[in-house]
């Protein structure tokens, strides 16, 4: 089957040299010292009707086979601007790319998300903010990714109370903080009390932020989903 390409602009900011991108394989002084110097970036494969991916930066391979569902490690990028291009899984020596876009304006020391969405030949790339202060106190930080092509605006909800509403397909909402412990986490269609999708009694650890990422279809397979991305927070290092 032939597939178009969709071009999609992920961030914009001012122009820099490209640099060089290298996977995050560093440890104790020197892994800090690279995230000072680069920004990262993990990959999240969220297209509904592509088994796997294979992704490229700047024509280097930087995640491989990356299942539906799957989201890859952070890898590590230098400042400025960066070509990424999305394969099929075994495909990137054909050159018949099913997405690319720009990695524009990345930042040394931040932590990003590239999500690919959506069905071909409608595919689409969304960065994700991760960086952000942590959670204070016996709280923990949430925000949501509605990845549904085929489900209307939802609302998010954490122990029964809507936290998140109306929010539309590709959108992320901003972090918000919610006592931590253990609740059910619902995705309802906007303005409904119905319920598509239930993740039953998650935990929510103090200190941590979440992304839950619904992907797949209500209609069909892959079946809907609600994906949790955990970032734990590091304690502070003094240099």
């Amino acid at each position: 089957m032939c597939l178009a390409v969709s071009h999609q602009r992920l961030l914009r900011g001012p122009q820099h040299k490209r640099g060089v991108v290298a996977p995050d394989r560093n440890q104790g002084g020197e892994h800090m010292s690279q995230q000072k110097q680069n920004g990262r970036v993990r990959i999240l494969h969220a297209a509904i009707d592509i088994p796997a991916i294979d992704v490229q930066v700047d024509n280097a391979t930087v995640v491989s086979n990356l299942k539906f569902s799957g989201v890859s490690g952070y890898f590590t990028v230098k400042e400025g601007d960066h070509s990424a291009r999305v394969f099929r899984s075994g495909e990137a020596q054909s050159g018949k790319e099913v997405l690319t876009g720009e990695l524009e304006d990345v930042k040394a020391g931040q932590d990003f998300t590239l999500a690919v969405l959506g069905k071909s030949p409608n595919l689409h790339a969304k960065v994700l903010y991760d960086t952000t202060s942590a959670p204070v106190g016996d709280r923990a930080k949430v925000r949501f990714l509605h990845a549904s092509p085929d489900a209307p605006p939802v609302d998010f909800a954490v122990g029964g109370v809507i936290l998140f509403n109306n929010v539309p397909f590709r959108e992320p909402t901003d972090f918000a903080e919610v006592p931590a412990g253990t609740v059910d986490l619902e995705v309802r269609p906007a303005g409904s009390t119905d319920v598509v999708y239930m993740l039953q009694a998650y935990t929510l650890a103090a200190g941590n932020m979440y992304t839950f990422v619904a992907m797949g279809v209500i209609k069909g397979t892959p079946a809907l989903v609600v994906a949790p991305l955990v970032t734990v927070s590091e304690p502070l290092v003094t240099v």
